[in-house]
């Protein structure tokens, strides 16, 4: 074998050594730029991750903590990503489908990477406490593909030298081997990575091209080069751009946690806070008070007649006042102290370090004063009043819940007493338990018919004679013997039994008017509804449902409402009212004269009488002032084409001068008092007022 074959064997061995080899170093330094760049990455995920969970993981906020995992996840490539908790339990482990992340390249090539992918841990730690740990394991899937890309170039690129060189050097040869010094130490250094090596042409021209494909392979080596450190710099920017979304989506997600924070503990109408927090602010200055032996004062405070307001000038009406009195409250009471709405008209204030009970009652009216100034509303002075109930710490008890059972009672106890005030005591605590005591009987009787009806004749002017029956109901309580409306109404009213309660009482007024036309009375029976009934979009259907129960003719029926509880939703009355007269039922407004009702709206009603308050017609007779106020409605009545009632005759004095006055019928004592059924019948047989059988 030549010494030129040799020689070109040799140096041709060598330039292919040195070209793999090139290879190698490139692909180990992409194996090491994929480690740096799978660590690095976890890092500042991990990193960011961490800042975002930890107000979440602090709260136990965990459907937060999933739905920002998962985001994350489904943003870049994982082999896993998971969330532990401050004892090593995964709160959320997220791993993708393998076959989805594996790299699509050969897998001699994988193993001849021999990628070691290590898991990134992040702890969250917030002034010295381990809430938990984030662990991330980036998919190397992308760099991989890369770098196969990378390799195949680059083998493509040093196939083509090896070529090209081989050819060159075998011309070369023939020329002189003294330029290949220079090449040599040329290559060596693009071997070690100087891509900035370049050869000076010399020699003939064969060689010159052999310099230039060696320049240009430097060149182009050098390009992949600063490709690669490119795609590393880009990665960083995307590491960064990830890391401003992550602290945007925190910055957002934590003003939402503020604003549901403050939602849930306040009220939303006068923006006090509500139960949940005064509950908090209570047992917090307990917890103080019992440090330094100190006294808390809670009232709780109810508006009165503040149905009354809704009733007669509406919901928005109410809300205003609510809110006025929110401010009053603010206003009156120190900045430690706490005022919050429980409900409705409730209202409750924590005063910490309130002293002694004297103290605390000075307090408390000082609250009353600043509530019962009058409210100016839609160009009327409205009167609030309130009742407060006065509890002290550790007096009255030294646990939240007792202390707000215990402001409760006291409250109820000046309601009852009209007294603006009480401070708790323990009759007044009997008197709760029997109230909610009643409230269960109560509904024990209406399922188990335990009422019963009276019934007061109405007696016409014209005839002298019985026209119909106003049905009152009774309770004949075991415990508290014949208990009257006043008794329990109301608290029918407040515990949502008013709705079975008239429906008792329609069915059975019914079926008792449909066995007096069986016996040849052709009576009408009124019954009283209230403003909760005339607005349940149900009671239409009631009423229907007790006609057909009972067999009764709805001109039989005649339904009373009072002018307030037309005017609590005037639309809804109106609408309900002409549906009740399309059936056939009559309807009477109750208390005329004593509402706010509109002639605008009064023009409206289908309604077929008026029933003049008794307390017009009781001193009509010797007060001049209600004498002109029941002639007057008389006359609005009958110009409106109404028959008209008066209620409260009690002496035969007043029936005289309502008969001069041209009043079409009354009720009172001075005819019957209220009669129980089993006596009905025989006052109907025997009475002045009653009558024949036809």
């Amino acid at each position: 074998m030549s010494l030129r074959l040799r020689l070109f064997m040799a140096v041709t061995l060598v330039i292919v050594v040195h070209t793999v080899v090139l290879i190698l170093l490139l692909v180990e330094d992409t194996r090491e730029a994929v480690s740096r760049t799978q660590e690095v990455q976890g890092a500042w995920m991990g990193k960011n991750l961490a800042t975002s969970l930890a107000n979440p993981l602090i709260t136990n906020d965990l459907a937060t903590v999933q739905s920002t995992v998962e985001l994350m996840f489904s943003e870049q490539n994982y082999l896993q990503l998971a969330v532990l908790d401050d004892r090593g339990v995964a709160i959320i482990d997220l791993k993708p489908d393998t076959q989805k992340i594996k790299p699509d390249v050969p897998d001699w090539f994988i193993t001849y990477l021999n990628l070691s992918v290590e898991p990134s841990i992040s702890h969250i730690n917030i002034g010295g406490v381990d809430y938990g740990q984030i662990i991330i394991l980036l998919s190397p899937r992308v760099l991989i593909e890369r770098a196969w890309d990378e390799a195949k170039g680059d083998a493509m690129v040093a196939l083509a030298m090896i070529v090209m060189l081989s050819w060159l050097l075998w011309v070369l040869m023939s020329i002189g081997l003294r330029p290949l010094d220079k090449l040599s130490a040329a290559v060596q250094r693009i071997g070690a990575g100087d891509f900035s090596a370049r050869v000076e042409k010399t020699g003939s021209r064969e060689f010159g091209e052999l310099i230039s494909v060696v320049n240009d392979m430097s060149q182009k080596l050098h390009a992949l080069y600063e490709e690669r450190r490119q795609a590393e710099i880009t990665v960083l920017k995307l590491n960064e751009d990830l890391e401003r979304r992550v602290e945007a989506r925190t910055a957002e997600l934590a003003i939402a946690n503020k604003e549901l924070t403050h939602q849930a503990l306040h009220d939303a109408l006068t923006n006090i806070p509500n139960r949940t927090l005064l509950y908090e602010r209570l047992e917090q200055a307990i917890i103080v008070a019992k440090r330094e032996r100190k006294t808390v004062a809670l009232m709780m405070m109810d508006l009165d007649h503040f149905k009354e307001i809704n009733d007669t000038m509406g919901h928005h009406t109410g809300d205003l006042v609510l809110q006025a009195v929110a401010t009053r409250l603010r206003n009156v009471l120190r900045q430690s102290d706490t005022v919050a709405r429980l409900g409705g008209d409730e209202f409750a204030m924590v005063l910490p370090g309130a002293g002694d009970k004297d103290s605390a009652i000075l307090a408390a009216k000082k609250i009353l004063n600043a509530v019962q100034i009058p409210i100016s509303m839609e160009g009327r002075n409205l009167d609030i009043g309130a009742s407060l109930g006065i509890v002290l710490y550790p007096d009255e008890g030294v646990e939240a819940s007792l202390l707000l059972q215990r402001a409760d009672v006291a409250m109820y106890a000046a309601k009852r007493g009209k007294t603006g005030y009480a401070y708790y005591n323990t009759d007044a605590d009997r008197y709760s338990v029997d109230r909610l005591a009643l409230k269960s009987e109560l509904r024990h009787a209406i399922q188990n018919n335990e009422l019963v009806l009276y019934y007061q004749p109405k007696i016409d002017f014209s005839s002298n004679r019985i026209s119909g029956l106003e049905a009152l109901v009774r309770w004949q309580h075991p415990r508290h013997g014949l208990m009257f409306p006043d008794d329990f109404i109301p608290l029918a009213e407040r515990s949502n039994l008013i709705k079975p309660l008239t429906e008792w009482v329609l069915q059975e007024a019914l079926r008792q008017s449909c066995v007096w036309h069986a016996d040849n009375m052709p009576l009408t029976v009124a019954v009283n509804i209230s403003a909760t009934n005339i607005q349940d979009p149900d009671f239409i259907k009631s009423v229907a449902d007790a006609l057909h129960k009972t067999g009764a003719s709805a001109k039989w029926l005649e339904l009373e409402i009072t002018e307030t509880a037309i005017m609590k939703e005037p639309a809804v009355a109106i609408a309900a009212i002409a549906e009740l007269n399309h059936m056939g039922v009559q309807l009477a407004i109750d208390d005329f004269g004593t509402g706010y009702s509109s002639m605008a709206y009064l023009k409206k009603l289908l309604v077929a009488k008026i029933k003049i308050d008794k307390s017009f017609v009781m001193d009509m007779h010797s007060n001049n002032n209600d004498a002109v106020i029941v002639r007057t409605l008389i006359g609005l009545g009958h110009n409106l084409g109404l028959s008209v009632v008066a209620e409260g005759v009690e002496s035969t004095e007043i029936w005289d001068d309502l008969k001069t006055l041209g009043c079409d019928s009354a009720q009172g004592y001075s005819m019957s008092r209220p009669i129980p059924p089993d006596k009905l019948d025989e006052w109907l047989r025997q009475s002045v007022w009653g009558f024949k059988k036809l």
